[in-house]
């Protein structure tokens, strides 16, 4: 047993030191990683996000960087991004691409137009989560992150 948790560690810090390398850019701050199997076969998956700032404006660009690391070679895996939801409980940011994941990971960029925040729209300047889902073979993994929003 220990030796299987000795391999399993080694194995991970090997997974984020690659994927961390590859992308230059993976954080791993408090509840933003996301580590679980996915099956019997072993396939393991890292998960982070970073945004270019933040705090957004009305109407301003975001930059939404997904790292995804994994073991294995992955086909049409499904990287989805949402959040700042309207007070009528719709998702001003919604976005999904389907990707293929080569070992160790794969960075995928969202760029999505941040909501405006006056009357009719339905949001309020204030703070807002971001959640990134990656979906393959039935299971959904999961992070998020806090923006602010202001006028």
């Amino acid at each position: 047993m220990f030796k299987r948790l000795v391999v399993f560690l080694v194995f991970v810090a090997f997974v984020i030191f690659a994927a961390s390398y590859m992308t230059g850019y993976i954080t791993l701050a408090p509840g933003s990683l996301t580590l679980a199997p996915v099956d019997s076969d072993g396939l393991m998956v890292d998960l982070s996000i970073t945004t270019d700032t933040e705090t957004y404006h009305s109407g301003e660009m975001m930059e939404a960087r997904v790292a995804v690391a994994c073991n294995k070679d992955l086909e049409s895996i499904i990287v989805k991004l949402y959040g700042v939801k309207d007070r009528f409980g719709s998702y001003k940011i919604n976005q999904e691409e389907i990707v293929e994941m080569n070992a160790p990971g794969e960075e995928v960029v969202f760029l999505a137009s941040m909501p405006s925040c006056y009357g009719c729209a339905g949001v309020e300047p204030g703070e807002y989560e971001l959640k990134v889902d990656v979906i393959y073979d039935g299971e959904i993994y999961s992070t998020t992150k806090t923006i602010t929003l202001v006028k």
